[in-house]
């Protein structure tokens, strides 16, 4: 078994555990020097939905992990058959050949096509932020009830802010009361879900394989295949600049959803047609649940955050920043608005992102001119060279 295990993560037959409050679908994951028991955590309400039958939960959840490794998967249980093909003619291999920190590996299993799984509900993630928001917004009224919004998602998988599973379970703990109460208000079930994938992804934890995304989304989903048909994905980066991509693998969301569907759940990016955050703010500005709860940073709201300054800027041009009074205070922001975009303007994914041009254009749509050209003046001769400082004997200091 060792010398089996160089160069292969092992995953063990999909097995439930019962507590208290949660029924618990797990796996043991083994790896050369040591065992894991992976799990996801859902409540006992949904027990009767979970999914046993297949491999496929646990081959999501630990796939990028793998590729990051360069390590193959071994599966002791089947996968089925679609998403095995998936995976092994189109995800690894095209992700491996346009990327440089994913390796190309196997997968070893055998398939066998999914049957008696028509769950027919449609989710989404509930995180409480602007994306979030967005997408429940679109389609928790929907016209055609085969993808109107019936679920909703609150997932520990990677954004929580940590890198140690403990601190991600107490974090999702305190933020699941928040996003309940939320949920309660948007007339929507609740599914909170822990995994203890930070056990697993901690360990690289600055390799883009650790995040929150899709494959991670997908993984949880599947363990619920018996409840889910459809399953609504928001995108932080607009269509217009998917690539496959090292710096962020929401770049190539749209690829990783399609890759991810099946005959028994269908994934979607819920705002592909418009992804662009401002729309999105606008989109979502007057709507009361989220001027209650919206959650830009997790626990605290933060609004000198690179986040939260990007946020209170969206708003602020759009002419909808008493409208975040509630949920945070900008107090601080309207005095100084400038000079904490102008820190933005120097930060280059900001700008890779489409966040900046965003916020620029439509404060020159709106007529504030003064804002843009005092932000720029604090960027140039400001937070730039104060930033080349910073980082210049914070390099000094490790070297």
């Amino acid at each position: 078994m060792v010398g089996e295990l160089c160069n292969v993560i092992y995953i063990g037959k999909a097995y439930i555990e019962e507590k208290e409050d949660t029924t618990n679908l797990c796996s043991d994951i083994k790896f050369i020097d040591r065992t894991l028991k992976m799990y996801f955590e859902y409540d006992n309400e949904y027990s009767d939905y979970i999914c046993t039958d297949y491999a496929d939960p646990f081959v999501l959840m630990i796939l990028e992990y793998a590729m990051a490794r360069g390590l193959d998967i071994k599966c002791e249980q089947n996968m089925s058959d679609t998403l095995y093909y998936n995976l092994t003619n189109y995800f690894i291999p095209i992700v491996a050949e346009n990327t440089r920190t994913f390796e190309k590996i196997n997968i070893f299993s055998m398939v066998s096509p999914i049957t008696n799984y028509t769950g027919g509900g449609v989710g989404t993630g509930l995180s409480c932020g602007v994306d979030s928001f967005n997408v429940i917004n679109r389609y928790k009224d929907y016209p055609m009830d085969k993808y109107k919004l019936t679920h909703l998602f609150f997932i520990n998988n990677g954004q929580m802010g940590s890198i140690d599973y403990q601190e991600t379970k107490d974090t999702f703990l305190i933020e699941k009361i928040h996003c309940m109460k939320a949920a309660e208000e948007i007339g929507l079930p609740l599914v909170c879900v822990n995994t203890n994938m930070m056990e697993l992804y901690g360990e690289i934890s600055t390799h883009r394989a650790n995040n929150a995304e899709g494959l991670k989304i997908g993984a949880v989903v599947y363990g619920l295949r018996g409840m889910i048909s459809i399953y609504y994905i928001a995108s932080s980066v607009g269509l217009e600049r998917f690539r496959f991509s090292d710096a962020d693998v929401g770049y190539f969301a749209p690829f990783t959803a399609n890759i991810m569907s099946s005959e028994s759940c269908w994934f979607w990016v819920g705002d592909l047609d418009d992804s662009k955050r401002i729309h999105k703010e606008e989109y979502i500005s007057d709507d009361p649940v989220m001027k209650k709860y919206l959650h830009i940073n997790t626990i605290r709201n933060n609004p000198k955050s690179i986040k939260g300054v990007r946020t209170l800027s969206g708003f602020y041009v759009l002419g909808k920043l008493e409208n975040l009074s509630c949920v945070i205070d900008i107090n601080d922001y309207c005095k100084r608005k400038a000079y904490y975009f102008g820190r933005n303007l120097c930060y280059r994914k900001e700008w890779d992102l489409g966040y900046n041009q965003e916020i620029v254009s439509k404060a020159l749509e709106k007529r504030k001119f003064g804002f843009i050209f005092f932000a720029f003046m604090y960027c140039f001769f400001f937070w730039t060279p104060a930033l080349f400082v910073k980082n210049f004997f914070s390099v000094k200091h490790i070297l």
